[in-house]
């Protein structure tokens, strides 16, 4: 798939999230001035729709095996922010 053509389907995905998310998604030829909740953004919602049939199954497949734990570290943290801390104060 042509690079520019995937740079766009990440930008037009920007505009099918909630409006929770404050940084929609930029194009790849902007990636040096990617905030944090931008890379977030895309590994965790944008990416895996925007990869999904245009790169190959074994690349796809690994994305996914880092997906997970990034997920799940996204999770937990939210569980320590909500249960577990306000009992420490």
């Amino acid at each position: 798939m042509p690079l520019k053509l995937f740079q766009k389907n990440i930008v037009n995905l920007g505009g099918f999230l909630p409006r929770e998310f404050v940084r929609k998604g930029r194009s790849l030829l902007d990636v040096e001035r990617w905030k944090a909740t931008e890379f977030r953004t895309f590994l965790l919602y944008t990416a895996p729709v925007a990869l999904l049939g245009k790169v190959g199954d074994a690349i796809y497949q690994n994305f996914l095996m880092l997906l997970w734990p990034v997920g799940f570290c996204q999770i937990c943290t939210c569980v320590y922010y909500i249960v577990i801390m306000p009992r420490d104060c």
